[in-house]
């Protein structure tokens, strides 16, 4: 995957462009903020170590996880909120954000209906170990823009790890119907033996 998966038709993943992203009601007592990430790039998609993936096929399902040790999004911003309790801010401008260690965990039930292999249902779990923001020029003064960028930082892990459930409900939504899509091209045996190729581990067989 890291080279893409042409069997699939899956394109590589680097660099990975997409539109927008709403980052609504976020609170962390210092910092109250409503935004929305736009016309990102993110880079590092393509290199990642896989620390397990198995497949148990009595059960239809698939373990899966991934750990990419930095990714990186840049792209612009348009933010309101509150700083520190008394400094409010509405801005726009560019952004890039760096996580490191971004840590994606998983399971994938799957189906077979007519010879081909279906999603019934997907939740992945993300964390981080830390993160490193820089939002241009989001307060007037230069102090305030780094104290923001600082807490930002600091609390994407926590960010993550409080709205794990929301978050896994968005990429069930987005990547299911698109894994359904491809897997309805293949039949059963062509996917495992594809994947057979590709170093998947089979539990059950």
């Amino acid at each position: 995957m890291a080279d893409g998966f042409p069997q699939l038709n899956l394109p590589v993943l680097a660099p990975y462009a997409w539109k927008g992203l709403h980052i609504k009601d976020f609170d962390s007592g210092m910092l109250r903020l409503n935004a929305e990430l736009k016309d990102g790039i993110t880079r590092g998609l393509n290199q990642f170590n896989i620390t397990n993936l198995n497949i148990e096929i009595p059960s239809r399902k698939l373990d899966f996880q991934l750990i990419f040790p930095s990714v990186q999004t840049v792209g612009r911003y348009v933010a309101k909120g509150q700083l520190a309790g008394f400094v409010p801010f509405d801005r726009s401008g560019k952004y890039s954000l760096q996580l490191y260690a971004l840590n994606v965990r998983g399971t994938v039930h799957f189906y077979i209906w007519r010879k081909h292999l279906l999603v019934r249902d997907l939740n992945v779990m993300l964390t981080v170990k830390s993160s490193q923001a820089n939002f241009e020029k989001i307060l007037l003064m230069s102090w305030n823009t780094s104290l923001f960028n600082r807490i930002v930082s600091g609390q994407v892990p926590e960010y993550l790890r409080n709205n794990r459930n929301s978050i896994a409900l968005q990429i069930r939504a987005t990547v299911k119907p698109k894994l359904n899509e491809i897997l309805w091209r293949y039949d059963v045996e062509d996917l495992f033996k594809m994947m057979l190729e590709n170093g998947t581990e089979f539990m059950g067989l």
